[in-house]
């Protein structure tokens, strides 16, 4: 990939979305996760490159949310424009293989079965995380611990 001179953030729905508006929804989604307990909160946040008038997704980041447990999973373009996807691994989280809890009315299925070490109790680090990817699309404080490639993760479900 080009060294990014021109690019804009965009919410999933495709409205172009500032540092504050993003921090701002995120609030939101957080809070409504801890009211409604079995309902998955999410927020996504596409990196858009703008090169000779062509706009392109070059990354995106993607939050879930389920009652305060935050995923984060980043889908790349890298520089041979071959994709690659990777999911943040919680440091701190226990060594046992324990899983997300299965919710008898949990809404999101793709969240079931999912190893708690795959999640973050940290509100902070994931408003860090927001910032960093405002930046040029800075995922570094992801890829400080994560496993890549969606195959891995999709052997959890």
């Amino acid at each position: 990939m080009c060294k990014r001179t021109n690019y804009y953030i965009r919410q999933i729905n495709g409205n172009k979305v500032d540092l504050e508006e993003a921090l701002e929804m995120f609030e939101i989604k957080y809070k409504k996760s801890l009211k409604f307990k079995y309902v998955s909160q999410g927020a996504g946040l596409d990196l858009i490159d703008v090169v000779e008038n062509n706009h392109y997704i070059s990354k995106s980041l993607s939050i879930k949310i389920l009652n305060g447990k935050i995923s984060l999973e980043v889908f790349d373009e890298d520089e041979e424009e071959d994709y690659e996807y990777y999911y943040y691994i919680n440091p701190n989280a226990p060594i046992a293989l324990t899983y997300y809890p299965n919710y008898p009315d949990l809404i999101d299925n793709n969240l079931h079965k999912v190893p708690l070490n795959m999640f973050i109790e940290d509100k902070e680090f994931v408003c860090e995380v927001i910032k960093d990817f405002f930046d040029k699309g800075n995922t570094e404080k992801i890829k400080e611990n994560y496993i890549k490639n969606k195959w891995i993760m999709d052997k959890y479900k």
